[in-house]
């Protein structure tokens, strides 16, 4: 069987995931209000009232699992999609009270049980309970993409790109403004069914990482820049070098042209010893540069380029 490889997007969920054994007791419903708004459902049945999350990420259900033990004393089965493709696992929770403490289920001025289009400020009083409702957004509905090279080798259309992927516009709208209220720049967009709240600024990107205390991956993106950059340089270089080259084989080639001309009319003996020594000095050296020449003839560069001038000139007045 071929091992799945794992993304950069998973690599940070598995550290956040990693660092949060031992959650703090008021994040710990912040963390849960998160990944039920980013991957569950509202599931009503005999058992009441709760939420289903149906995922890939096996981590992450264990994590929401560890949170309503300690909450609510509720340790919920997690059952593995047999299907083809991608292993999926479902996990579903019932407690009505789970359901308005993390502020998903409110009752209106009617008494009437409604969604909550809001994300509840109570969950966020602390900058740790923010941080965590973040992470737990990320941990839920969010993704990354950074381009990683592969034996030095990349595309050119690859670029960095965060999301979450959010059902409720007025929930994305708040989200967007609790990460902008930090600085980071968030736009939000909408696409098919969700609203997206994204950035494509790699120095965001990974302040970003440094937010989720994602340490370890924030230093492999450093990585990844570092060797882009020095990739992008080599490739400036190169290109430069190349157009150079371009320059120089296009210059000789106009000069031996002309001085071919002169030579072929005869005029090529009608000139003073010091352009014909130049003319000569080309025809024996067709690769050399400018300042190889002048290094040849014991001259400056200017004094070069002005007697090569004189043999144009004259090659193309014998041509009209």
């Amino acid at each position: 069987m071929k091992k799945e490889t794992v993304t950069f997007a998973q690599k940070v969920k598995n550290e956040i995931l990693n660092s949060e054994k031992a959650v703090a007791p008021c994040c710990q419903l912040a963390y849960l209000s998160a990944i039920i708004r980013g991957a569950g459902s509202l599931a009503i049945s005999s058992l009441g009232t709760g939420f289903e999350i149906v995922t890939g990420n096996l981590e992450l259900l264990k994590f929401v699992n560890s949170i309503t033990k300690r909450l609510y004393g509720k340790q919920s089965d997690i059952i593995a999609d047999g299907g083809k493709g991608k292993q999926m696992f479902s996990l579903d929770c019932y407690d009505s009270s789970l359901m308005f403490d993390t502020g998903i289920l409110y009752v209106d001025e009617n008494g009437l049980t409604q969604i909550n289009s809001n994300i509840d400020k109570y969950l966020l009083a602390e900058s740790c309970c923010k941080k965590s409702y973040v992470k737990g957004m990320f941990l839920a509905c969010g993704s990354l993409t950074v381009p990683e090279l592969k034996n030095y080798k990349e595309e050119v259309s690859a670029s960095y790109h965060m999301e979450f992927q959010i059902s409720d516009l007025n929930v994305a709208r708040q989200f967007a403004k609790l990460l902008n209220d930090d600085g980071f720049g968030f736009k939000l967009t909408e696409r098919s069914k969700n609203s997206v709240v994204y950035i494509k600024d790699k120095e965001s990107i990974a302040d970003m990482l440094v937010y989720f205390g994602a340490n370890a991956c924030k230093f492999a993106l450093e990585d990844v820049l570092i060797a882009r950059s020095i990739r992008n340089d080599a490739n400036r270089q190169t290109n430069c070098i190349s157009a150079n080259i371009d320059k120089t084989i296009e210059a000789s080639e106009r000069q031996i042209a002309a001085i071919t001309k002169l030579i072929e009319s005869g005029k090529l003996n009608l000139v003073d010893e010091k352009l014909r020594q130049t003319a000569d000095m080309r025809m024996e050296h067709e690769d050399a540069t400018m300042d190889e020449l002048a290094s040849l003839l014991g001259i400056t560069k200017s004094g070069v380029n002005h007697r090569i001038r004189k043999l144009i000139e004259l090659a193309d007045t014998e041509e009209k």
